[in-house]
């Protein structure tokens, strides 16, 4: 990218997180991330995994996915996810990560499978699916999410403004339900907080990327 995350951007607030699914089509049997890297396994190089955009959440998903399991896997990426739940429903690629706000139509009419929640706890809206972690993979809890940034040059008194702001309208009984309905998780907290937790995902992510050769162009 033409800036550097950690010396040209303040953090303000980290605003919301969005829950990750793993998901399958019905049709293929698979009920479990288990299944699906014992399927991958025994057909090295045969499986393929769907992502929604290059270097997007769904992407470096899949890849690091592939790395904890140690499975062989074509990565298939797509322009948005309309296209790759048309393939995830007819069966031409094994799974895909995709946000829950975007499948959960499709999961509870039967059209998708979910298979695991990305978070670190099981989901109100359908609790019998179980986490990643849960699931085998251990410290694997993904997520996309919202965050406020200023230039670095802000000064502090304007950040820490804002984020007071922030973390005071995150807790509106308005914005909760509002966020709820788009199924995200409102958070709010300190740039310190917020700081920490861009390194976090920095310190997750840049591995994955070199490691599958993901390089923007």
């Amino acid at each position: 990218m033409p800036f550097d995350t950690l010396r040209d951007l303040a953090p303000v607030s980290l605003v919301a997180t969005v829950p990750m699914f793993l998901i399958v089509d019905p049709a293929t049997q698979v009920t479990s991330v288990k299944e699906l890297i014992d399927r991958a396994k025994a057909n090295p190089g045969k499986l393929a995994i769907a992502a929604s955009s290059f270097a997007a959440v769904s992407h470096l998903s899949a890849e690091l996915l592939k790395q904890r399991a140690g499975i062989d896997m074509t990565t298939v990426v797509y322009k948005g996810s309309a296209p790759a739940w048309v393939d995830v429903m007819g069966g031409r690629v094994a799974a895909m990560f995709d946000t829950v706000a975007g499948v959960l139509p499709h999961v509870k009419s039967g059209k998708m499978r979910a298979i695991a929640v990305g978070g670190s706890k099981r989901m109100a809206w359908l609790p019998e699916v179980p986490t990643l972690i849960e699931s085998g993979l251990p410290d694997f809890e993904i997520r996309s999410w919202y965050g406020v940034i200023a230039p670095a040059k802000t000064p502090p008194e304007i950040i820490e403004r804002i984020s007071r702001e922030i973390a005071d309208i995150v807790k509106t009984a308005e914005l909760r339900e509002n966020f709820s309905a788009q199924m995200l998780d409102p958070v709010g907290g300190s740039p310190a907080e917020f700081g920490a937790f861009i390194r976090a995902e920095m310190h997750l992510w840049e591995p994955v990327a070199k490691s599958a050769k993901i390089r923007m162009e």
